[in-house]
């Protein structure tokens, strides 16, 4: 008899050991680390490239919180999240085997994960981006180590998920450098090097507008502009992008570009302006509604903050004050809050969201 009652005893502890794997499976553990992340449409939500166990999964996060969800059954890190427009594609990078890296497409719908088909030749897929009706997903190819030095291998590839067939951009330059889409998805824009200038500190590009269907390549600015740029946001009811510039700073040996100024430039004819100034500042993007830019800067050198301006560059608002280190600030598909990634410590990363006015500061994850 007691022999039955040790048996009976194991078997309820082993479904109950059976129970917690199922939950920590489902709920996930505290978040670590966080490399990216995209809003899904209709506000229900967000995609969430976070640390489980040591290597990087796809989680979904309430846009208040909650426990997060795996999304995805990989076994590979999985990092560069981006949503198609109306939420059934999530496209990111993973690892193959070994040092491989691959671009793939979850299917929300089919809850299927595929490989996308890309002629890489050796290069790094990178920073996923949907054309507005979810027919193409462009990546940035690398070939090189994503410093200071390794712009000039870089190169962008469409996959077009209507006939399932790779399209490589024509390169105008040494590097290209994706911006984003035309409104109605049939042209794509780049910066592209100016003449040679592609190499340590000295990046000047133009923008060249390119057309989809014939590949026939447009430039639209003249001598190179645009220095020492990181990539673009499109403004969504104006042929208009922001950027943010950056200078070179010699850190034990290594060129690291470090944020600088952002800027807004018209697209045809093409014009630019300066609308922050003061260094520090980066990651700007465009409201939904375009009326305003959101961007981060080094609080009067007391740690980065994450701040909103008008179209024009006035009325500036700090949204934050906890002098921590921030990420990736992207407003909510209503425009209603922003979430951005803060770094607490050693390995130990956090996501939030905050509304427009400094208001209603929240800690989404963990």
């Amino acid at each position: 008899m007691k022999a039955v009652r040790l048996v009976a005893l194991g078997m309820i502890l082993a479904v109950l050991l059976v129970g917690c794997q199922w939950f920590e499976r489902e709920a996930g553990p505290e978040t670590f680390t966080i490399s990216s992340f995209a809003w899904l449409p209709g506000n229900e939500g967000l995609v969430v490239a976070k640390d489980a166990a040591g290597e990087q999964r796809l989680w979904l996060v309430g846009g208040t919180g909650g426990r997060p969800r795996r999304l995805t059954e990989g076994t590979q890190t999985e990092f560069d999240v981006a949503v198609s427009p109306n939420g059934r594609y999530v496209a990111f990078v993973t690892y193959g085997g070994g040092n491989e890296r691959y671009p793939a497409l979850y299917d929300r719908t089919t809850r299927a994960t595929r490989r996308l088909d890309l002629p890489l030749s050796g290069a790094y897929p990178a920073s996923p981006m949907f054309s507005p009706d979810g027919r193409f997903v462009a990546f940035q190819r690398s070939f090189g180590a994503a410093d200071a030095h390794s712009d000039v291998y870089q190169d962008v590839v469409l996959y077009d998920l209507v006939a399932a067939r790779a399209v490589v951009v024509p390169s105008q330059g040494d590097t290209n450098r994706l911006l984003g889409f035309g409104d109605a998805s049939d042209k794509v824009y780049l910066w592209s090097t100016f003449e040679g200038h592609s190499h340590s500190w000295n990046f000047k590009y133009d923008l060249w507008e390119v057309n989809l269907a014939t590949l026939a390549a447009n430039r639209l600015s003249q001598g190179g502009p645009v220095h020492n740029a990181f990539g673009a946001h499109k403004q969504p009811t104006l042929p208009r992008f922001v950027f943010h510039t950056w200078q070179a700073e010699d850190i034990n040996l290594s060129i690291v570009p470090v944020p600088r100024d952002i800027y807004v430039a018209d697209i045809n004819p093409y014009r630019q302006a300066r609308l922050v100034t003061g260094g520090r500042a980066s990651d700007p993007r465009f409201s939904p509604d375009g009326e305003h830019i959101v961007f981060l800067q080094d609080f009067q050198g007391k740690g980065l903050e994450v701040f909103t301006i008008n179209k024009e560059g006035l009325n500036p608002r700090r949204l934050t004050e906890s002098r921590l280190p921030k990420s990736s600030p992207q407003w909510s598909p209503d425009g209603k809050r922003i979430a951005f990634i803060q770094v607490e410590g050693e390995g130990r990363h956090a996501l939030y969201t905050v509304q427009p006015d400094g208001k209603g500061l929240r800690r989404i994850a963990p």
